[in-house]
C-alpha cells in the first residue's frame, strides 16, 4: 500500500477514536470513518466499531490491503470535541479529501482532541444546580433543595479530586454515593424537617449513567447488539454501585448514632 493511504488510514481511525473515546455512538464513529475514506477515493474499505476497539481493513488491490485495529479506554463524555470532529469531516467533505492538506487536518484533529474541559467552577456549579433541580423535580421541598444543592457540590469536588486517580471508574461512583448520603443523614439528623430521600435522589442525580443506558437503547435500535449490551450492562453496574454506596453508608450512619433514618 502507498504510504499515503497507510496515513490516511491512520488519520481517519483516530479521528473516529477521538469520537469513540469521548461519548460518540457506534453509528457516528462508523459514519466518520468512512465519510473520510470515500472523500479520499478509498472507498473499498469495512468497518466494525465496538464501544472500545476500532478494527477497519482497507481493500485497494491485492498488493494494496491494510488493516488498522485501535484500543479506545473509555473516557469521559466531551461533546464539544465531538462536534469539532463532526466539522471537520464534513470539511474534508467540501474539499474532496485533498492528499496534499493531511497534516492540515491531522493538526486540526490533534486540536480537537485537545479541547479543554470546563473550569472546575463551571462543573461545580453545574452539578450543584443540577442536584438542587432534580431535588425539587422529585417532590423536595426548599430546603431539601438547598441541601441537594450543597451535596452536589461536595461531590462534584470529590469526583474532581478522585478522578486524578488510576482506579477503576465505579470507585469514585460508590464513595461519592455514599459520601453525599452521609451528608444528607447529617443534615436530615441536625435540621428538622428536611426529606432524606429527596436530598439523595437529588444529590446522586449526576452519578446516574443516563447517556450510557440512552446510548445502549439507541444502539439496539440501530442492530449494534454487542456495543447496546456493553453499555447496558455498564450502566446497570454503575446504578449497583450507585445503591451499594447509599444502602452501606446510611447502615453505617445509623449503627453510629444509634438512631433509625426515615426516607
Amino acid at each position: 500500500m502507498m504510504k499515503n493511504e497507510q496515513a490516511i488510514l491512520r488519520f481517519a481511525v483516530s479521528a473516529g477514536e477521538v469520537l469513540l473515546k469521548n461519548g460518540g455512538e457506534i453509528f457516528r464513529v462508523q459514519e466518520t470513518i468512512s465519510r473520510i475514506l470515500e472523500a479520499f477515493g478509498l472507498r473499498n474499505h469495512s468497518l466494525y466499531i465496538l464501544s472500545n476497539g476500532i478494527f477497519v481493513t482497507l481493500n485497494e488491490g491485492d498488493e494494496n490491503n491494510c488493516f488498522a485495529l485501535r484500543f479506545v479506554p473509555s473516557a469521559k463524555t466531551h461533546l464539544g470535541r465531538i462536534a469539532a470532529v463532526n466539522e471537520l469531516s464534513r470539511k474534508i467533505g467540501r474539499e474532496g479529501g485533498d492528499p496534499v492538506k493531511l497534516t492540515e487536518y491531522e493538526a486540526e484533529l490533534a486540536a480537537c482532541e485537545s479541547l479543554p474541559f470546563a473550569p472546575l467552577w463551571i462543573q461545580v456549579l453545574a452539578c450543584a444546580a443540577g442536584s438542587g433541580s432534580f431535588c425539587f423535580l422529585f417532590g423536595g421541598k426548599a430546603f431539601d433543595c438547598l441541601a441537594a444543592f450543597v451535596c452536589g457540590i461536595v461531590l462534584q469536588l470529590f469526583l474532581s479530586f478522585y478522578g486524578k486517580r488510576q482506579v477503576s471508574r465505579y470507585i469514585p461512583t460508590i464513595l461519592g454515593s455514599a459520601v453525599v448520603s452521609l451528608m444528607a443523614a447529617g443534615m436530615v439528623s441536625f435540621f428538622s424537617g428536611l426529606s432524606l430521600g429527596h436530598i439523595i435522589v437529588g444529590s446522586v442525580i449526576a452519578l446516574v449513567p443516563g447517556v450510557a443506558f440512552t446510548t445502549s437503547i439507541r444502539e439496539f435500535f440501530n442492530g449494534d447488539y454487542l456495543s447496546g449490551s456493553i453499555h447496558l450492562i455498564d450502566a446497570l453496574l454503575t446504578g449497583i454501585c450507585i445503591a451499594a454506596g447509599v444502602a452501606t453508608s446510611l447502615w453505617v450512619w445509623q449503627l453510629i448514632s444509634g438512631r433509625g433514618l426515615f426516607l
